[in-house]
């Protein structure tokens, strides 16, 4: 005869599970009601890539805070204001050890109440962990080139502020085998789903066919297209966006798995990992129509398209030090059903490598990286690709890196509570530049403050420079205060 109290765990895990499959479709609707408000729009001259670290700091409480951001470039090109002000809230149970909840959740949001369409609410991860089976969203190293430079071909990202991503987890199954052996660990890891969110990015207005300029880090659209093989006339764009149907983009399958020997700043790591899915970010496939008035009509159409994914991770530690290499590779599919009569990009295969070196000891932490990318440049097709091809989107406009990190946690005897850390990033040829810096000061249990600076540099002439170019006015400095609880 089975215990009572075996049957209330059932029941409650039971509960728990229906109440996360609600809250998940939920989430899934929401997002995708909300994509035509917040559709991915990076440009030839506003790449994708996103490569600076989160300045967010994860914590394992409640939080609340207040925050101002300020844009100090003097040709900050946005037609609102330069100051905005935020209250924000944040909820991190996460936890990976024994005797952990059931329910994990990392949540946070930011509401502006001066600008609303800068708020946001990132369901960052809140999954189900029993059995050793995870239902949910949840977060993982699938690659670590591919979270280290914050590419995102593994896992979707949170890009409400472009030059800052963060990882998001995947939608999904989640199981884990591996053995006990605290000396030589190893696994292997599997990943399924029927449900798909592609990256969450800013939100936009559209008002009388044009984006309007409310959120510096919503790409500027531009206005006009000027046609030279017409004599350089010059159409007013009035653009719109065919919102797919939320049945088509919600339900795509994924599948992802990892095999993996020891710990990633433990002795040696070996880790290899392939999957197929859809990809993050969504093609934006375009149509226009010239009318006699002098007008362009310019409609976007967001389509899905697989790839197939693959990473190999090698990193070896001892004492303070760590090395190591990783290999990312990237095959686009052809996108389905596009009609003839769109423009869009094809991407081509792409194969990333990235040595490491750094060091970790105590209080202090140090690396240095690379990132060399191989492989053909994407082309533009349709009957328009020539006068359209500068407006649809790239799937990586960057191409070879420097990413230099340092942090630092202040001891008992001088500012006990401040943690400082500083991202630079340099282009191999120097065509652009971003320095990221944080610092965090922890006055007691219960409130901290935090502040940080981005600046962003990029040469106009340069062709893998495309993301600075596009926020190279964005220089930013940001101050917030926060309670926990």
């Amino acid at each position: 005869m089975i215990p009572m109290e075996t049957f209330r765990k059932f029941f409650k895990r039971q509960v728990l599970l229906r109440a996360l499959v609600s809250f998940i479709f939920l989430i899934s609707f929401s997002h995708l009601a909300s994509a035509q408000g917040s559709i991915e729009m990076n440009l030839p001259q506003n790449p994708s890539a996103t490569l600076a670290p989160s300045s967010q700091v994860e914590t394992k409480n409640s939080e609340v805070s207040f925050r101002s951001e300020s844009f100090i470039s003097p040709n900050f090109n946005s037609k609102s204001e330069n100051n905005f002000g935020f209250v924000g809230a944040k909820y991190n149970n996460i936890d990976a050890s024994k005797g952990a909840p059931i329910l994990q959740a990392d949540i946070s949001g930011l509401f502006s109440p001066q600008q609303p369409v800068m708020s946001y609410l990132n369901v960052n991860q809140f999954f189900i962990d029993a059995w050793g089976l995870q239902f949910g969203r949840k977060r993982a190293n699938w690659s670590l080139l591919d979270e280290e430079w914050h590419l995102g071909f593994f896992q979707p990202q949170f890009r409400w502020n472009a030059l800052l991503p963060e990882s998001q987890g995947l939608t999904g199954f989640f199981l884990s085998l591996r053995n006990e052996d605290k000396q030589h660990p190893m696994g292997i890891r599997f990943f399924g789903s029927f449900l798909y969110l592609p990256d969450q990015s800013s939100s936009y207005q559209i008002k009388n066919g044009d984006f309007q300029s409310v959120n510096p880090w919503f790409p500027q659209m531009p206005s006009q297209i000027q046609f030279d093989g017409l004599g350089s006339v010059t159409n007013k764009l009035n653009w719109s966006i065919q919102t797919p149907e939320t049945t088509k983009v919600l339900f795509n399958s994924s599948y992802m798995t990892q095999l993996y020997y020891g710990r990633e700043h433990k002795n040696f790591y070996l880790a290899a990992s392939a999957g197929y899915k859809p990809s993050n970010q969504l093609l934006m496939a375009v149509d226009s129509a010239t009318l006699s008035t002098g007008q362009t009509n310019v409609t976007i159409y967001p389509e899905i398209y697989y790839h197939t994914v693959g990473a190999i991770d090698l990193r070896y530690s001892f004492t303070s030090l760590y090395y190591g290499i990783s290999f990312l590779s990237e095959k686009p599919s052809e996108p389905e059903s596009i009609p003839s009569q769109l423009n869009y990009r094809i991407y081509n295969s792409k194969q990333m490598y990235s040595p490491i070196l750094g060091f970790k000891g105590g209080s202090f932490e140090a690396s240095l990286s690379y990132l060399d990318v191989e492989g053909k440049s994407d082309f533009v097709t349709g009957p328009q690709s020539e006068v359209l091809a500068n407006y649809l989107p790239q799937q990586t406009g960057y191409g070879n890196a420097w990413q230099a990190q340092i942090s630092y946690t202040f001891g008992r005897q001088f500012l006990p509570g401040l943690k400082l850390s500083s991202t630079y990033l340099q282009g191999a040829n120097d065509d652009f530049a971003l320095w990221n810096s944080t610092g965090r000061y922890q006055l007691n249990k219960q409130w901290s403050l935090d502040g940080s600076v981005l600046l962003v540099r990029a040469e106009s002439s340069s062709v893998t420079a495309s993301l600075f170019q596009q926020y190279q006015n964005n220089d930013l400095v940001t101050l917030g205060a926060n309670y926990a609880f």
